[in-house]
């Protein structure tokens, strides 16, 4: 349906065609990443931008005064606590839905100016004279209400930014006609900080159906993993429909409480009943209009997901909440929408501006009309002018290290200097986790963050009450555990402070299989060095990806949670640190081979093993320690730097390819070398010019042996 005039805005679609990129060696280069610069403005001499603090404020103060006239609940902000529950017309099943949540506010959107029915106090009836006095200051409500049909998709619309403008912290999106099965308890301790839930630590694909885990016979599925999750990555909670599910669930206990984790850069369908959207995702409530309104809700679902991925949110899914007596037979893929939203990408870092241009790009594949695109604007303005909190874009990879102050002249010595010769610091977040009780820490944090870098504290949580024989090492293995607690990047390379980068870190030929193949590379020796592994893991296995001694050891977030929630059931006990003080104090393990263990057997969709024995080999660039003669390498073979030191020198072919205590074994490693080096080549290519000279030139300093050191004083 044609809701607005197009003529002006197919010309602009015109200029700004979207493009294919050929190369495709270029991290994250998508094939659909033409976009325009600016967005579609249908009345801009109305047009408010975010950037007029004194505009934004004038209406502010409007949009006050008049919810401090017209609303009971802008007043009384305890009858509802900023719980908000969002609904289309009056019912007795809101009745009983307010019965069931006695402290949340309901708002129902009705397009009548009249209602017949006796009310509760946190029911508040959005009617048609209301919105259209709205209208006069909030130009997204005037847009929606110069749509001609009362559409059930706009009406929800207004109900969700009155709760927004309310201060809602969580807001339930139900069906007027539904039945609440459980209470505001229920639906609150979804908030906990952990939460019980499972995870399938080893789905493999795009699109993950949340259903199938939730029938009886379902041992097929497995693994899944059953623990604790931390809520806060949880964006939207949706309550599956119990007609759709086959057969016994697996409980009817809702104390139970569990939750379904689906995995991260998924799609799941989801829609608007009996969805419980958090503070974090208030943003992705807007449900598209100029699309047809049984497809609404599952258009959303993938496409607010989609955005969802580049800030780390999830989405998760619980047993019936309610009985849903309108059933939408809706239940196909939509396929063509889910493929083009994940060959997508777009290289910007502001969350507002990344939405903007991926509701850009669907208008111009013909997924929505412009009327929709003015809405996600005006939506975005408003929700920015009453002061919401929009998610950052994290970086996708984080290099991290897990230090302290008294690691400093190792820190100089290598690290610190070839991080700024060889990573590109626009892709990879530099993150050092410091000891939040030193103040010699905190002085080092603060020199790192001048030179920026990222610095997160940990507080002495297990070894205050502990002996310990080396608590500084202890403390450190435990923390590993941790890294997921101090960052959001969907991709974690973990090295340690004395390790050397001794070449370009190339974010996809460095750390996974192939361009194609995804699956992170995990390089390993036949051995038994650390023989507690096994009784920590409580299975057998002969590899040790420790003494291979290459680096950065990468990991998914997700791998992280899961690994500790594996120990802590077979262990048999209800935390990972209760079994971390039954082992810690034999020093014969490694946290990176219990990682790399566990990943290679329960999530083997997602890393790949190599071993020293295999003649096809694994690139590598990075080490524990290490000689200085691999940075020559490194700097000559990336930057044509000082390449009269390395010529003709073997290590020329094998620094890539090497596992340290094992003979090298690659075959054609002159070959395989070469073939790395044409894909940094054909990355530096697209990094800005004066990057690329800052790069060579420290290395250029390096060989010189003129190198600064930082942060000593």
């Amino acid at each position: 349906m044609a809701l607005c005039t197009v003529t002006v805005f197919s010309i602009w679609i015109g200029m700004n065609r979207s493009i294919s990129n050929e190369n495709n060696d270029f991290e994250e280069i998508s094939v659909i990443n033409g976009y325009p610069t600016s967005f579609p403005t249908i009345s801009p001499k109305n047009d408010r931008k975010l950037s007029n603090i004194e505009k934004n404020n004038d209406w502010l103060a409007e949009i006050q005064k008049f919810l401090k006239r017209i609303s009971p609940h802008f007043q009384t902000k305890s009858i509802c606590s900023n719980y908000w529950a969002v609904t289309v017309n009056m019912s007795d099943g809101v009745l009983k839905t307010a019965k069931q949540l006695p402290n949340w506010c309901i708002v129902v959107v009705s397009h009548s100016s009249k209602h017949h029915m006796k009310i509760s106090k946190n029911i508040f009836i959005l009617n048609k004279t209301i919105q259209s006095e709205l209208a006069k200051i909030s130009l997204f409500y005037k847009e929606i209400l110069s749509l001609s049909n009362h559409l059930h998709t706009a009406q929800k619309n207004l109900g969700y930014l009155w709760a927004i403008y309310h201060n809602a912290k969580m807001i339930w999106d139900f069906d007027n006609i539904e039945e609440m099965l459980v209470n505001e308890t229920i639906l609150e301790l979804l908030l906990n900080d952990q939460i019980e839930s499972l995870t399938i630590p080893n789905h493999n694909g795009t699109f993950f159906n949340p259903h199938q885990y939730f029938i009886s016979k379902a041992n097929f599925l497995f693994p899944i993993l059953h623990g604790v999750w931390s809520s806060q990555n949880l964006a939207v909670i949706h309550s599956l429909d119990e007609t759709s599910l086959q057969s016994k669930k697996i409980s009817r206990n809702y104390k139970n409480y569990v939750k379904l984790i689906a995995p991260r850069r998924t799609f799941s369908p989801y829609d608007h009943q009996a969805t419980l959207h958090l503070q974090s995702a208030l943003w992705a409530l807007l449900l598209p209009v100029t699309i047809d309104q049984k497809r609404s809700h599952l258009f959303r679902s993938y496409v607010m997901q989609r955005l969802m991925w580049e800030v780390g949110l999830q989405t998760a899914f619980v047993d019936s909440y309610v009985v849903k007596k309108n059933r939408n037979h809706q239940n196909r893929i939509e396929r063509n929408l889910t493929q083009f939203l994940k060959e997508w990408s777009s290289k910007e870092r502001n969350f507002i501006e990344f939405m903007k241009q991926l509701f850009i790009s669907l208008s111009q594949h013909h997924f929505i009309e412009i009327f929709d695109l003015r809405l996600v604007q005006l939506w975005l303005e408003e929700l920015n002018q009453i002061g919401y909190q929009f998610p950052k874009i994290p970086h996708k990879y984080s290099l991290v290290i897990r230090t302290f102050s008294g690691h400093l002249t190792q820190l100089n010595r290598w690290y610190l200097l070839t991080i700024n010769m060889f990573v590109d610091r626009n892709i990879f977040d530099i993150l050092f986790i410091l000891d939040n009780e030193s103040s010699k820490d905190h002085q080092l944090g603060d020199c790192l963050t001048q030179h920026n870098y990222s610095v997160k504290y940990e507080s002495p949580l297990l070894f205050d009450n502990n002996q310990s024989t080396l608590p500084g090492y202890d403390r450190q293995q435990w923390s590993t555990f941790y890294i997921d607690r101090f960052t959001n990047s969907d991709y974690i390379g973990v090295i340690d402070a004395d390790a050397m980068i001794f070449t370009f870190m190339h974010p996809i030929f460095s750390i996974f299989t192939s361009k194609d193949d995804r699956r992170i590379v995990l390089k390993a020796i036949i051995a038994e060095n650390y023989h507690q592994d096994k009784r920590i893991l409580q299975f057998n296995s002969t590899l040790d990806f420790m003494w291979s001694n290459r680096m950065p050891m990468w990991y998914r977030y997700e791998t992280f949670q899961n690994l500790r929630n594996y120990i802590t059931s077979v262990w048999n006990e209800t935390h990972f640190d209760n079994v971390f003080l039954k082992f810690y104090e034999n020093q014969s393990y490694s946290q990176f081979n219990i990682l790399s263990n566990y990943a290679n057997r329960f999530e083997s969709n997602y890393y790949r093993v190599i071993l020293n024995t295999d003649s096809q080999g694994a690139v590598s660039v990075a080490s524990n320690r290490g000689w200085y003669i691999d940075i020559f390498v490194g700097c000559c073979q990336t930057f044509n730097v000082e390449c009269n030191k390395t010529l003709g020198l073997k290590r020329s072919e094998e620094h890539l390819l090497r596992f340290d205590n094992s003979d090298f074994l690659v075959v054609n490693a002159s070959e395989k070398t070469k073939r790395y080096y044409t894909h940094v080549y054909k990355y530096l290519e697209h990094l800005p010019s004066h990057v690329v000279s800052k790069m060579k030139q420290n290395c250029q300093l390096f060989v010189k042996k003129q190198r600064a050191q930082i942060c000593t004083s």
